[in-house]
């Protein structure tokens, strides 16, 4: 089961999917339980990009600083750094707007259509919304996740930060 959160098996699930659609039996889908029990998990794994817009930023931000450090070991260890995982050549805006491109707007699209039906809409939703600030910070060329989360998705607590900025220290 934990193998359905491996991007290699992703677009095996994801064809799987397509093609109960295709052939429109609804029961290949509802009477296979190790099927839903991948789906199940592959939505749990890549949940985060369909939540409220703080926790998604939050918890993009803890994903990428995991990646990050991976990647710190990586150098450390005299290893070529694998792809996404250099914070020397940080572009999470670009690297998001592929995530949500190939893996998470497929998966979750495909998903509604063929398993969770109109339950799944505001899923569905949530993450086309959370997609669109990434791609509007990719659109500005805004690389670093601190910048993005403090300028894009979360302009509100930017916009306290730099009010705190300009206050007087009374100093």
């Amino acid at each position: 089961m934990v193998l359905s959160t491996d991007l290699t098996v992703h677009l095996q699930l994801v064809g799987s999917l397509k093609t109960a659609l295709i052939s429109q039996e609804d029961s290949e889908v509802e009477h296979s339980p190790m099927l839903l029990m991948k789906i199940v998990i592959k939505c749990a794994d890549v949940g985060h990009s369909s939540k409220a817009l703080h926790l998604h930023a939050r918890w993009s931000d803890l994903i990428i600083e995991e990646f990050f450090l991976q990647g710190d070991d990586e150098h450390t260890l005299g290893m070529d750094i694998s792809p996404f995982m250099n914070r020397n050549s940080e572009n999470s805006a670009r690297n998001q707007v592929g995530f949500f491109e190939f893996i998470v707007l497929p998966f979750f699209e495909v998903v509604a259509e063929a398993v969770f039906r109109p339950e799944f809409k505001t899923i569905l939703d949530q993450a086309h919304q959370n997609y669109k600030l990434w791609k509007k910070a990719d659109n500005m060329q805004i690389n670093s996740i601190k910048d993005i989360l403090d300028q894009v998705l979360d302009p509100e607590a930017a916009k306290i930060a730099a009010a705190a900025s300009k206050a007087p220290t009374g100093h």
